[in-house]
């Protein structure tokens, strides 16, 4: 049986939150109505911050912002059931298929929706 040190789990376990602390303290610094997420791939349900590079997270921020959401009801860098009704309800909103997803059109909609405001 291998044997993992505590040393080796806290370091890893502070890899993974780095993006998301990183990412708290910038928006904390910016106006909180203009974050605009940088989301190049396509999430869903099931994915994280460690798959994602904190795109997860980037995600969370835009639809906690864009639904007056406490900071904390989205964060956490997992993209789960909450963080995908949200996606649907925005997909809703845009006119795009409600499919919990973020492909092409969600991220091009989120690009719209912060170059517009």
């Amino acid at each position: 049986m291998k044997h993992v040190s505590l040393v080796a789990v806290s370091s890893a376990l502070l890899v993974l939150l780095l993006p998301t602390s990183a990412l708290i303290a910038q928006v904390a610094t910016d106006d909180l109505t203009g974050f605009c997420p940088q989301i190049t791939r396509t999430l869903s349900r099931g994915m994280n911050d460690a798959l994602t590079q904190g795109e997860v997270s980037e995600l969370q921020v835009f639809l906690t912002h864009r639904y007056s959401l406490s900071e904390d009801a989205l964060a956490g860098g997992y993209f789960g059931r909450l963080t995908q009704s949200y996606v649907q309800r925005f997909q809703q909103e845009q006119g795009i298929a409600m499919l919990g997803v973020v492909g092409p059109q969600t991220r091009a909609k989120i690009e719209q929706t912060c170059r517009t405001g």
